[in-house]
C-alpha cells in the first residue's frame, strides 16, 4: 500500500459544451471490481471547477461501496468557465488479478442507473510471482548449483516490464558474483544474499536467473523473497524452500579392528545422524556409505537400517552398490534424525588395510559429505605368532623340563591390531593345558 507503483495518473473530468454536474447530482467515480481507493491517500482536485465543490480535500467519509466508489461533493453548478477537474495524487489497492481490462466510471446524473462516461484509458491488475524448485544442501559443499529462480506474472499483463527487481536469499545462502545470469540479459547488482536488476519494456512473461550458491551456515528450511517496486517492500516469496544441513556419520562401538584372517566380518552398527537444523537426506539421492580408494576391503552384504530419531523414513533394506552402501531414503528426513545401520558385513580381502575412514553422501554435489572421524574407523592388521614342534610324552612328571614350551613369538603385521580393547589369548591344543 502506498507504493508509487500503485499512483493513479491524473484522472481529469471535463464538462461538454453543456454543463451538466450539477449541486444535486454530486460526481461519482468508480474503480474496476478488482481496484479500491487508498483511503489514506486520496486524490488532491485542481481545476477550473475546484472552486465549485464543497472540499477539495478528500477523506475516508468520501468513499463508499466498499471503497470502490469515491464521491465527490459540488456546492455550485459548473458553468462553462467551471467545467474541469483534475484529480492527481491518487492511490489505488489492487484486491485481484484482473482477467480483462477495466475502467474508471464517471456518474453525474442520478436519475438515470449506470455510468455517465468511462475512462478511455484502461486499468488493469496483474501479480508477481518467484518459484524455485525445493533444495537441500550440505554445508561442507561449501558451493552448489541453485535450481533456476524464475519470475512470473499471475495473468497476461506485461507486468514484469520496467520494474526494478530485489531477490533476498535466506540468510546463510549467498549468489555466487560472476556466476549469475539472467534471461533476458540486465545488469545485475549482487551483494552477498541480496541480487538487484531492473528490466526493461520487454521482459515478457517469464525472467529467469541460474548460477551458484554460496553456502555460507546450516539453516533450517526458508523461502527465496521478492520485491519489484520502488520501496523494495517485499511483494511474495517462494513456495518452496532452500534449506543447510551438515549430516555425519560413526561406529557405535568405536574402531573397527580386524584381523585379515578373519574373511568375512561382521561391522559394529553404524549411526547416521542429522544435525539440529536442517535434514539433508532426501528421497532420489539417499544416504550413501562408502569404502574410499581401497582395492582390498568390500561389502559383503548389506544389513538393515532403521530410523530411530526423528521424522521421514527409509527402506528396510539396505543395497550394494559397487564400493557404496545405499540407505534408501522414502521421506525426507528432519533436522536431529538417526538412522542406524545394522549388520552389514565386509569381506577383508588378501591384504592388510591401515586405518580407513568410511565416506559419506547425501547429495552428488562435490564429494562426500562428511567422513567418519579418526575415532570410528576401519583397520585389518595380519598378526602372526610363532614357535618351534614339540613333542611332549604324556607321563612325564608336571615341571619335567620336558614339558618346557619352547619360546612363543607374537609379531604384528604392518597394521598393527592388537588394542587394549581385545588383550591377547593363546590357546593350546585340546590335549595340553597351560601348568
Amino acid at each position: 500500500s502506498g507504493s508509487d507503483s500503485l499512483l493513479i495518473r491524473p484522472i481529469t473530468i471535463t464538462e461538454g459544451t453543456v454543463p451538466v454536474i450539477t449541486v444535486a447530482d454530486d460526481i461519482e467515480l468508480t474503480l474496476p471490481d478488482e481496484l479500491t481507493w487508498d483511503p489514506d491517500r486520496l486524490p488532491a482536485i485542481t481545476g477550473s471547477a475546484a472552486a465549485y465543490l464543497e472540499s477539495t480535500t478528500l477523506t475516508s467519509s468520501n468513499l463508499s461501496l466498499s471503497n470502490h466508489v469515491l464521491t465527490i461533493a459540488v456546492n455550485q453548478d459548473f458553468d462553462p468557465a467551471h467545467n474541469q477537474l483534475v484529480l492527481s495524487n491518487g492511490y489505488a489497492i489492487p484486491t485481484a488479478v484482473m482477467a480483462d481490462t477495466g475502467h474508471i466510471q464517471l456518474a453525474v446524473n442520478q436519475w438515470e442507473d449506470g455510468a455517465d462516461a468511462a475512462d478511455a484509458a484502461y486499468k488493469v491488475v496483474d501479480d508477481v510471482i518467484i518459484t524455485t524448485a525445493e533444495q537441500t544442501f550440505v554445508l561442507s559443499d561449501v558451493q552448489a548449483p541453485m535450481a533456476a529462480i524464475t519470475i512470473s506474472r499471475a495473468g497476461s499483463w506485461e507486468v514484469l516490464d520496467n520494474r526494478p527487481y530485489r531477490i533476498i536469499l535466506p540468510e546463510a545462502f549467498h549468489f555466487k558474483d560472476g556466476d549469475i545470469s539472467v534471461d533476458p540479459s540486465y545488469p545485475l547488482t549482487i551483494s552477498n544474499d541480496t541480487l538487484q536488476f531492473t528490466s526493461n519494456s520487454t521482459a515478457g512473461s517469464t525472467i529467469t536467473l541460474t548460477g551458484t550458491y554460496l553456502l555460507q551456515d546450516t539453516l533450517a528450511a526458508s523461502s527465496i523473497s521478492i520485491s519489484a517496486n520502488p520501496e523494495e517492500t517485499i511483494n511474495t516469496v517462494t513456495d518452496n524452500t532452500l534449506r543447510i544441513g551438515q549430516p555425519s556419520i560413526q561406529f557405535v562401538g568405536g574402531e573397527q579392528i580386524f584381523v585379515l584372517s578373519d574373511g568375512d566380518v561382521d561391522l559394529g552398527t553404524i549411526s547416521y545422524s542429522e544435525n539440529s537444523v536442517a535434514g539433508t537426506a532426501v528421497p532420489g539421492e539417499h544416504i550413501r556409505i562408502y569404502i574410499p580408494d581401497n582395492p582390498s576391503i568390500d561389502w559383503q552384504s548389506g544389513g538393515s537400517a532403521l530410523l530411530t530419531q526423528g521424522t521421514g523414513s527409509v527402506a528396510s533394506s539396505v543395497t550394494i552398490e559397487a564400493d557404496t552402501l545405499v540407505v534408501t531414503v522414502t521421506s525426507a528426513l528432519s533436522a536431529n534424525a538417526v538412522v542406524q545401520i545394522s549388520n552389514a558385513q565386509l569381506d577383508l580381502g588378501s591384504v592388510e588395510t591401515d586405518t580407513t575412514l568410511l565416506g559419506m553422501f547425501v547429495n552428488r554435489v562435490d564429494g562426500d559429505d562428511n567422513t567418519m572421524a579418526s575415532s570410528s574407523h576401519v583397520r585389518v592388521g595380519d598378526p602372526e605368532i610363532s614357535s618351534y614342534n614339540q613333542i611332549f610324552v604324556l607321563s612325564d612328571p608336571s615341571g619335567s623340563d620336558s614339558l618346557l614350551i619352547r619360546p612363543i613369538t607374537i609379531t604384528e603385521g604392518t597394521v598393527p591390531v592388537i588394542t587394549v580393547a581385545d588383550d591377547i589369548e593363546l590357546t593350546l591344543p585340546d590335549e595340553l593345558t597351560w601348568d
